[in-house]
């Protein structure tokens, strides 16, 4: 499963992103953007497109250098300054 979210984002307070990744018991990714704004996937696209078109890739079409978004110590999200990412129940 995968989850975003937006630091900045007033009609989804962050209350629900963290009550879904806490109940899920299932692989999960979350990707929390800093500085972002409800908004920004549909209105700044490129700074969702990427994770978002990555996570089907692995897991529909098992692309090797999409995977390398999550999984890892030093996965390209969890590196990034821009976001803040949990993941659990094997996405390691």
């Amino acid at each position: 499963m995968f989850i975003s979210s937006g630091e900045l984002d007033t009609e989804v307070p962050i209350i629900h992103p963290q009550s879904v990744y806490g109940a899920v018991n299932k692989p999960i990714f979350w990707g929390h953007r800093l500085g972002s704004v409800h908004g920004d996937p549909l209105f700044d696209a490129p700074l969702y497109r990427r994770p978002v078109t990555a996570w089907f890739r692995w897991n529909l079409m098992f692309d090797l250098s999409a995977r390398s978004l999550f999984y890892g110590t030093s996965c390209q999200l969890c590196v990034s300054p821009s976001w803040v990412i949990q993941r659990k129940n094997g996405i390691m």
